[in-house]
């Protein structure tokens, strides 16, 4: 008798050192997360079940609004107290649960020393089981930054995210955008990119906004507003009879597709596609930039960049059919009745790195998005193609066949040397003036 009682008091003991409390959550799945010391990891959940620690508490943020089901109170059987004694589960499948709003974007969840879990705030430990959901989570919106972008001093700097103050780890900011709104022309976009784990460590001491926007003020669709071409009016208007009897004009295809396309950034920016969509050289865009955004997406699964993306110039059909008839444009070019399309003659990609400092990793990729130019090259941004000194480009598909006109001829420059020729090149003047100061003291001394 002994022997089983103290089997029985083996058991017990180990229960309730074991104690803990889940909180499972259901889809929309929520952001969590968790305080260590001074720095904070927020993740989403993989499982539909967290063990919380008695005395452990995390955070919940949904975008639109907590969801949460509490378990009913139900009238136990002698059975179901002794298991509950235990901490047995029971395999009843009768239990009841009540949906109630949280009318909150956050909340704390803690377990405490009874392994009751509960809300803080909204009610105490109460409960063994709750389950946690988001109200359907929107896209990320868009609003008016009061800091604006780097020399896009003359037009309207944009952020597009959702604000997280509420789990401690500031704004979820996806791309800022630098907008020239009287023209509805998109200058350039900027992003992060690098490949985000299930987790991410977050130091509140330093904390940066590496994007520099700001969510301040919320906007509405600027397509209420303001017309843009749609992917369907560019079909229609593509393939247009009169299209046809420019010569050459139909002789390569162009598409009409997002700046980002789906590039390492990890950000979903589909309901905005109307702010990025540019007209695209469809050889460009589907081989020498593709493997240009490879290349990137393979760096940056160790490295993480600020990238700038944006466009200069419009493309051009050949001299000799300038003068082919005068109502014929020259500019390649995509009508409505009342918009007008044209395709840039060149697009470009800023990346500077965030996580060491070097220079031959700051550097600006540049492709040719006609196929009109006769003898595509460099020299009208830079004195030297510098691709061949960034090593992971160097070594890849993109390095190999970057120079084939045929699929988009790319190169790459100095920022400092770009931005003497794009005005709204997002590069800081001081920094231009200064590294061009260094490269006059440098020249200087080597003529000494």
């Amino acid at each position: 008798m002994f022997k089983l009682d103290f089997l029985y008091l083996v058991i017990f003991t180990g229960l309730t050192l074991a104690s803990s409390c889940q909180l499972n959550v259901e889809s929309p799945l929520p952001v969590l997360s968790k305080k260590f010391g001074s720095k904070r990891i927020v993740f989403k959940p993989l499982k539909t079940s967290i063990e919380l620690k008695s005395g452990e508490s995390v955070m919940a943020y949904c975008n639109n609004g907590i969801m949460y089901k509490v378990q009913l109170p139900s009238i136990p059987s002698y059975y179901s107290r002794y298991e509950a004694r235990l901490n047995i589960p029971s395999d009843s499948d009768d239990v009841e649960f009540e949906s109630k709003a949280l009318e909150a974007n956050s909340a704390e969840i803690t377990c405490d020393s009874l392994n009751q879990i509960g809300i803080k705030g909204k009610f105490d430990g109460s409960s063994k089981n709750i389950i946690i959901f988001c109200i359907p989570l929107s896209s990320p919106e868009i609003y008016e930054s009061k800091t604006k972008l780097i020399n896009c001093g003359n037009y309207e700097s944009y952020a597009i995210g959702v604000p997280l103050q509420a789990v401690g780890i500031g704004n979820q900011i996806q791309a800022g955008v630098c907008y020239d709104l009287n023209k509805s022309s998109l200058k350039f976009v900027t992003f992060v990119a690098h490949l985000t784990s299930d987790v991410e460590v977050v130091d509140e001491r330093k904390a940066t906004n590496e994007l520099t926007v700001t969510l301040d003020e919320k906007i509405a669709s600027l397509e209420n507003y303001y017309k843009f071409m749609s992917q369907e009016a560019f079909d229609a208007a593509r393939e247009a009879p009169d299209r046809c009897q420019i010569p050459l004009i139909n002789a390569f295809k162009f598409d009409f597709a997002s700046l980002l396309q789906d590039g390492p950034s990890n950000i979903d920016l589909n309901d905005y596609a109307y702010l990025f969509n540019i007209m695209w050289w469809r050889q460009l865009r589907q081989q020498n930039w593709r493997y240009f955004l490879d290349a990137l997406r393979e760096r940056t699964r160790s490295d993480k960049y600020l990238v700038y993306m944006g466009t200069y110039g419009n493309a051009s059909l050949p001299s000799v059919h300038r003068n082919y008839g005068s109502f014929k444009p020259d500019i390649v070019s995509v009508s409505t009745e009342n918009l007008t399309v044209n395709a840039p003659a060149y697009i470009w990609a800023y990346l500077k790195p965030l996580t060491h400092a070097d220079e031959e990793e700051e550097f600006v990729v540049i492709a040719h998005n006609s196929p009109y130019v006769m003898n595509p090259g460099h020299t009208e941004f830079c004195s030297v193609d510098m691709c061949d000194k960034v090593e992971w480009l160097k070594t890849s598909t993109f390095g190999n066949l970057r120079r084939l006109p045929t699929l988009g001829y790319t190169f790459c420059c100095r920022p400092e040397e770009v931005a003497e020729i794009i005005k709204y090149f997002p590069m800081a003047a001081e920094k231009n003036e200064s590294t061009q100061t260094t490269e006059l003291r440098l020249t200087t001394e080597k003529e000494i």
